[in-house]
């Protein structure tokens, strides 16, 4: 298996997964949110802003998340040869392991990878995590709207891209692209829309345990 998109369950749960933080502004209004609703999540974490911001790396812990490597930059590893791929995931584990976690799931930038890559990732003791759907929260748009596309996009066993940050704002087309929403509010509507058809946020490594992964070889996004 090198990548989980989902998880084949019945049971009414789904992952919730973040990319790109943690973000000082963002993160701990999330983390309010997902308190209120009794809802989990896995945060994909650059692990540079980790380090940075380990309090608020504690915060997510604390509330009954996980935190796991999303990368130490947001550049596709695509652009990586094996080496230079190998070397910049160990030193993204350190890094998490420097503020005491002990990372379990790796989700690439774009989800772009190589296979002789994902082996690597393999051999190093980490699952590759992907994702089965999203709301395309990368980009400025109303916040009921993105909520529906995420909500749109749960089942029973999904899992869900969302992200409390963006961390390649250099590649926008435009500056209107560069999200503005509030994103507290969005994942407030989601979960209520969720609540309302029995679906309850767990986290990623929770959703494993609850069936059997569905794996896939390939999963190419092009960049933002």
């Amino acid at each position: 298996m090198l990548g989980v998109l989902c998880v084949d369950t019945r049971e009414p749960v789904f992952a919730l997964t973040y990319d790109d933080g943690p973000d000082p502004d963002h993160t701990p209004r999330i983390l309010e949110v997902l308190a209120r609703h009794g809802a989990r999540a896995t945060f994909f974490v650059m692990t540079d802003r980790a380090v940075e911001h380990d309090d608020i790396v504690k915060k997510i812990i604390a509330g009954g998340h996980e935190v796991q490597v999303h990368g130490r930059d947001h550049e596709s590893m695509l652009t990586r040869g094996v080496g230079e791929f190998w070397r910049h995931v160990r030193r993204a584990r350190r890094d998490l392991e420097s503020v005491g976690v002990r990372p379990t799931l790796y989700r690439p930038p774009y989800m772009q990878f190589r296979r002789s890559q994902m082996m690597a990732v393999r051999l190093s003791g980490l699952t590759l995590a992907l994702a089965s759907g999203d709301s395309r929260d990368w980009e400025h748009d109303d916040e009921g709207a993105i909520a529906q596309r995420g909500a749109a996009a749960v089942f029973p066993g999904a899992v869900l891209l969302m992200h409390d940050s963006r961390a390649d704002p250099q590649t926008a087309r435009s500056e209107a692209e560069l999200p503005r929403f509030d994103r507290a509010d969005v994942i407030d509507r989601l979960l209520q829309e969720a609540a309302v058809r029995g679906l309850t946020a767990v986290t990623m490594t929770e959703l494993l345990g609850r069936g059997a992964a569905v794996a896939a070889r390939a999963y190419h996004r092009g960049p933002r």
